[in-house]
């Protein structure tokens, strides 16, 4: 017995539209997960059903329906139809419209289906039948899953390829399809290998990116205007834009500007590589010497300081002659550089004192420094030795000059030199009973001490006036008393010798000059004062004239062996008769009568 839906008015409405002459309401089956032909949908009841349609299929033998499982009445069932595989609808366990499931006729490609066996080309995929051409497989010769080879389907870009005819682009390289901005290739209007142009890839940094530049081209969006090659960023790309003060340098870009190029309004040094704008010019510059600004060490703008140029005249120089130009000078009051030396309020180049002096055409006035020159001084002033001022007075300059002869005494002065002070060999340049030392010219307390003979000395400081005797060969003026003790003034040099005895007249206990007495004896012809002892040995005193002779036979005395006078004896010749005699032989006779010859 069959059991009946129990069905609401709304359900047999539905039931009713099944049967217009519109294509069946369960014509299409649902596939194995749930596919359904275009404008169709999958529904529970496991059929296709178009939008607005709520007709139920498959319930031919009274399946229950999620109401409870009330039965129908008769009259409220659906028709009983027996499915066909020629009835024009799809039924039974056909995949599509008289196809496919226990039906002999196999389903042509985009019918439905639910297995394989269901379609002619034996392709079913998501519940349709298809081609090998659409079969969702790499085979059948294809290039790719369903493109390239023998199908009318080309591949589309970054599928396999055998050839450019297998691709859409017509372009196939390395057995992949591309486009002519995946070739690896620049071509077409691109300004870098696949990327910029037409391309949606736009070029890395470093590749280019057209000419003129284009920074659209770029990913970074920054095309070099120079190289037409993409870059970084704007810092990079050649321009001056953003907030550099001059290409790609200063303001937010890492790199500093090199010297010459823009450092910004108003100057900033951290622009420069050389961290100095110049204030005016606005450019960068090599260093401070150059930014228009008094800084650092430099005297005034742009100079001085040692490391900067010289200054010119009239800028400051600090303190210092090295801030200004080469025989240019800095003026001492003003701190200005200038250009003579002369008028720099200073005492330099040779001057003696300040900006006067033999370099300078102006004379030292008194007290101002003279390097030791009465020609640094005024007319007719001096310079004092001592301080180095000029003074009025050459007596009161400390130094021997203009006629003195030492130090501010002497002649030309009014004050005479003192002693050790230089006298120029006079005595008046030397204090009242002073004397001028002849050896060292300088002034000494004692006449006997002067080194000449003067105020009665018989000799250089010598004498009896001295009360120092004079040495041997100084002169004594005649007298023994102008000699040192023991010694003797000679007679004829009237010099002092040594002896009594050397001294060329008789003194002491000479016979004659110099001998005789306690000096040797003297020569024959020489005062013998009566003895034989003041004559030569072997030289005898004549009894008459009392000289010495060298015979005693003629001594005009007897002695030796003489019988007589000068006769007898040995030596002397016979005596005449008269004479006395001691033997015969004494006489000339030979004979002698009582001590007289006959």
């Amino acid at each position: 017995m069959r059991r009946l839906l129990k069905v609401a008015p709304a359900f047999l409405m539905l039931l009713a539209a099944c049967f217009s002459p519109k294509t069946p309401a369960c014509a299409y089956s649902c596939g194995p997960n749930g596919e359904c032909p275009s404008g169709y949908a999958c529904q529970a009841d496991g059929y296709c059903h178009q939008g607005g349609e709520n007709t139920l299929c498959g319930f031919s033998d009274a399946s229950l329906v999620g109401d409870g499982g009330d039965d129908l009445s008769p009259d409220d069932a659906a028709p009983d139809l027996a499915p066909s595989c020629t009835d024009g609808i799809k039924n039974g366990d056909e995949s599509d419209t008289d196809c496919g499931g226990s039906c002999s006729t196999k389903c042509d490609n985009d019918k439905m289906c639910n297995v394989v066996g269901d379609c002619t080309s034996g392709f079913c995929v998501s519940g349709i039948c298809v081609d090998s051409c659409h079969n969702t497989a790499k085979d059948n010769g294809e290039t790719d899953t369903d493109c390239g080879g023998p199908c009318t389907t080309k591949c589309v870009i970054n599928q396999m390829c055998g050839g450019n005819s297998d691709c859409v682009s017509t372009l196939c390289v390395g057995s992949i399809c591309v486009d002519t901005c995946h070739d690896s290739t620049r071509d077409g209007d691109e300004t870098g290998s696949d990327c910029g142009g037409s391309c949606a890839t736009k070029c890395g940094v470093g590749v280019g990116c057209g000419n003129p530049s284009v920074n659209a081209n770029c990913t970074s969006g920054f095309c070099n205007v120079s190289t037409h090659i993409c870059v970084a960023d704007q810092c990079h790309d050649g321009r001056t834009n953003g907030t550099e003060t001059d290409a790609d340098c200063g303001g937010s870009c890492t790199a500093k500007c090199a010297n010459g190029l823009g450092c910004g309004s108003p100057s900033a040094n951290a622009n420069c590589t050389s961290n100095f704008c110049n204030v005016t010019t606005h450019i960068c510059v090599a260093d401070q010497c150059h930014d228009g600004v008094m800084n650092g060490a430099e005297t005034d703008v742009d100079c001085g300081g040692g490391t900067c140029a010289v200054c010119p005249d009239g800028d400051l120089c600090g303190n210092s002659d090295a801030n200004c130009q080469t025989s240019h000078y800095c003026d001492a009051t003003s701190h200005k550089c200038v250009s003579d030396h002369c008028a720099d309020h200073k005492t330099d180049v040779g001057e003696s004192a300040s900006d006067c002096g033999s370099v300078c055409s102006t004379r030292c006035g008194d007290g101002l420094g003279c390097a030791g020159s009465d020609g640094n001084c005024l007319t007719g002033h001096y310079c004092n030795a001592m301080t180095n001022l000029c003074v009025s007075d050459h007596c009161a300059d400390k130094k021997a000059d203009v006629g003195e002869s030492d130090v501010d005494c002497g002649s030309a002065c009014s004050t005479g030199c003192g002693d050790t002070l230089a006298c120029a060999g006079s005595d008046a340049n030397c204090l009242t009973s002073h004397y001028c030392d002849f050896i060292s010219n300088k002034c000494v307390s004692s006449h006997c001490a002067d080194h000449k003979t003067d105020v009665g000395e018989s000799d250089t400081d010598c004498g009896s006036i001295c009360g120092t005797g004079c040495n041997d060969g100084k002169a004594c003026a005649g007298s023994d008393a102008n000699c040192i003790a023991a010694h003797f003034c000679d007679g004829v040099s009237n010099l002092c010798v040594s002896s009594e005895c050397a001294d060329h007249k008789m003194d002491g206990t000479e016979s004659a000059t110099d001998c005789g007495g306690s000096c040797g004896g003297c020569a024959d012809g020489v005062a013998c004062g009566g003895s034989d002892a003041n004559c030569l040995s072997g030289h005898f005193c004549d009894g008459v004239s009392h000289l010495c002779v060298s015979n005693e036979c003629a001594d005009h005395k007897i002695d030796g062996g003489e019988s007589d006078q000068d006769c007898g004896g040995l030596t002397c010749s016979p005596c005449i008769a008269g004479k006395m005699c001691s033997l015969p032989t004494d006489c000339a006779s030979v004979s002698c009568t009582s001590g007289i010859c006959d």
